[in-house]
């Protein structure tokens, strides 16, 4: 476990509800680790977390269990433990382990847990033999608010949770090395920058106040009280004036009314767990009616299984069906798809057509209007044909008179005429004497 440079490991001592957790979130916000598989957040106890290793916590409750004792011991006689006796080998293997895996690759490890206010020397001794460097905070906190935090979370009476905290402060004295650091909520909460630029010169930490100021919230302090009890005098070797301490508990809390109270809190909870009981049978008993149902369902599983593969050869009956139809499906639509192709020439064609007997009408008005204008021409002509006969007519009547003389040349005019009649009669000579007429008779 040696390195080049020495790791800082830094155990944060302090009784439970002291606000160690809060001075965790400030250190981690100044660069401080605290290792993985800590202990997750609980709602209503501690939302923002605990920090504490799950590994260090439940080797700690065993190293109590190992010496008689539990979190919540009272008995000041179980303080004086020998940690370095052989029941405590097989733990010291498992310490070791989880210092060697450490608590993270910050400048500062951080391992809280309020139990090393009774196994500090434990740990302690571990480290030194592996020439760690360890630094040890303690936090304290108004005597009265943690004993009513205490009362919140466990239901302790406030006589015993001060016979609690006595316990845990009598560790603290007796265990805690005398250059250990000494950190209280109050100033923790009231300035929190001040309190770290002077944990910044005997601590490997970074103080960065924006981030400071975010961790620790004035709202962690759930319990604001005071009471007749305040921290006990710390002389200069900052050893606990616990016989103050304890004359204040009894006169305050005697034992008969906190042994009253306690036991009322025991009967209370017999109490709740006796209703807990009544609702677990009850819940047995719908387990076991549930149970007879699945078992009802068990037994009917055959014939339902039986019943699903008829209705999953229905469904692959109905598979082929549908794949036939997806086939007829895709056929119509390549028939559809051929039609509208067709359609689209047809269009095409109808289009062009349409163009061309657009071209046939344009091509029809145009010769109707050269009809009405060889029809006017021949009417034309037929008014100066009526006048040709009139004159004719004059003509003939002098003809008459000249019959006798000129009869070859009536003859050959007659003849003339009939040959031009006969010309005339063509339609298109017809038309085009008559215009030539029309055009020489002007």
């Amino acid at each position: 476990m040696e390195a080049c440079h020495p790791r800082h490991v830094l155990f944060l001592v302090g009784m439970h509800r002291s606000g160690t957790s809060a001075l965790s979130a400030a250190l981690h916000a100044c660069g401080a680790t605290f290792g993985e598989n800590l202990i997750a957040p609980m709602k209503r106890v501690n939302e923002k977390g605990f920090w504490e290793s799950s590994d260090v916590v439940a080797l700690n409750e065993e190293l109590l269990l190992l010496a008689g004792a539990n979190w919540y011991s009272v008995n000041s006689t179980q303080l004086w433990i020998n940690w370095a006796a052989p029941e405590f080998d097989e733990a010291r293997e498992t310490a070791e382990g989880i210092l060697s895996r450490g608590f993270g690759s910050g400048p500062l490890e951080v391992v809280k847990d309020p139990r090393f206010c009774i196994t500090l020397p434990f740990w302690l001794a571990l480290c030194k033999n592996y020439r760690m460097v360890t630094s040890v905070c303690i936090m304290t906190r108004a005597l009265a608010e943690v004993c009513h935090s205490l009362r919140e979370r466990d239901g302790f009476p406030l006589g015993y949770g001060m016979r609690l905290l006595r316990f845990y402060l009598q560790g603290i004295a007796a265990h805690a090395p005398p250059n250990s650091i000494h950190v209280t909520f109050e100033s923790l909460l009231s300035n929190p920058v001040e309190l770290f630029h002077g944990l910044e010169r005997q601590l490997p930490i970074t103080v960065e106040e924006e981030k400071l100021k975010t961790a620790v919230l004035a709202e962690l302090r759930h319990q604001r009280l005071e009471s007749g009890i305040t921290l006990a005098n710390v002389h200069a070797e900052r050893a606990l004036d616990i016989e103050h301490l304890e004359t204040e508990i009894d006169r305050l809390y005697p034992i008969e009314s906190t042994l009253s109270e306690l036991a009322c809190v025991i009967v209370n909870r017999g109490r709740e767990l006796t209703r807990i009981g009544d609702l677990h049978a009850e819940a047995l008993r719908t387990l076991n009616e549930r149970d007879a149902e699945l078992r009802r369902l068990v037994d009917a599983l055959p014939s339902q299984q039986a019943v699903i593969q008829a209705h999953e050869a229905a469904i692959r009956t109905l598979n082929e069906n549908i794949q036939r139809i997806g086939e007829l499906h895709s056929l119509a639509l390549a028939t559809i798809e051929e039609r509208d192709s067709q359609i689209e020439e047809f269009d095409s064609r109808l289009q062009n057509i349409g163009e061309m007997h657009s071209r046939a009408l344009n091509v029809i008005e145009e010769r109707e209007k050269q009809l009405d204008t060889l029809n006017q021409l021949i009417s034309e002509l037929g008014c100066l044909h009526s006048h040709a006969l009139q004159v004719i007519d004059g003509k003939d009547s002098r003809i008459l008179e000249l019959e006798r003389t000129n009869f070859v040349m009536e003859e050959k005019l007659k003849e003339s005429r009939e040959r031009f009649q006969q010309i005339y009669r063509i339609p298109v000579v017809g038309r085009l004497v008559r215009a030539i007429w029309k055009y020489e008779t002007r």
